[in-house]
């Protein structure tokens, strides 16, 4: 067998050594096994141009924590910053509120993307069942449920941060954006799979490097987060607190905070000022 060394192999290889070295520190980041995504079905042109982007912020929240969500919406507020939350309706499907819930957070200007219903492994589900039957037995009726409410969801999330290249390529004619763990969380062009990051700190110093990159190289970054809570306990490290100094640092660095939806826009508003 012949193998072609590409950028995403020579990028695959340098992360792994990354990996090694960073292991071999004891990294607490997620976004530091920085796996090269498969982007064959990302950009029609491989030779997308990169833009120089007003640099950026785009946090999303997975699961169902929806009551810490809209209990942290002065906070997004008093920054004027917008997340997407991924909704995986398994959890609060017994809430008798759950619809008014989720219009507090889309009306106060936030994306609601889909998780699946059940939030299972996609590995594991796809044991016994087709990518036909994983849209739509887990993502076809969270798609109604939203549907029935007035939103359009545009972005997915796979819950664990679970992915392939066969079920990228599925998924891509139904999302606008499908959003992995692992990969490159920095976005600078227009494209459909991205990958995310996941930082287990409760210091704002974690945050700020990535930030800080984001910044000198006008990407947006991408950061995965879950429940916010009032104290650090177990492995409950995201707090309210932190959601203040990370929106605070995003702010006094005149960054952008971004949903998901916004990206591409963004990315082809700067493209036709620059043409």
């Amino acid at each position: 067998m012949i193998y072609r060394i590409s950028y995403n192999t020579i990028e695959y290889l340098i992360s792994f050594l990354a990996v090694i070295t960073l292991l071999a520190a004891g990294c607490t980041k997620k976004s530091d096994f920085s796996i090269a995504l498969d982007d064959s079905y990302n950009d029609p042109d491989p030779a997308a141009e990169v833009t120089i982007l007003d640099p950026g912020v785009a946090l999303t929240f997975d699961d169902a924590s929806i009551d810490e969500w809209i209990e942290m919406l002065p906070i997004l507020n008093k920054y004027n910053a917008r997340v997407t939350f991924f909704i995986s309706l398994y959890y609060p499907k017994y809430d008798p509120n759950c619809k008014n819930k989720v219009m507090t957070l889309y009306n106060a200007g936030n994306e609601i993307g889909i998780h699946t219903l059940n939030h299972p492994h996609l590995s594991t589900y796809l044991e016994k069942h087709s990518l036909n039957e994983y849209y739509n037995n887990e993502i076809l009726p969270e798609v109604r449920f939203f549907n029935s409410l007035g939103i359009n969801p545009g972005s997915f999330a796979y819950p664990y941060g679970e992915y392939n290249p066969k079920a990228n390529r599925f998924l891509s004619q139904y999302f606008n954006k499908i959003r992995c763990i692992y990969g490159n969380p920095d976005i600078n062009k227009v494209k459909k799979v991205i990958g995310a990051s996941e930082i287990f700190s409760s210091t704002l110093k974690d945050y700020k490097e990535e930030i800080l990159y984001a910044k000198l190289n006008s990407s947006i970054w991408v950061l995965v987060e879950h429940k916010p809570v009032q104290n650090v306990s177990g492995n409950d490290y995201f707090t309210f607190s932190l959601l203040d100094s990370i929106c605070n640092f995003v702010s006094r660095q005149n960054m952008r905070f971004y949903c998901l939806r916004e990206i591409d826009t963004a990315i082809l508003e700067k493209q036709r000022i620059k043409d």
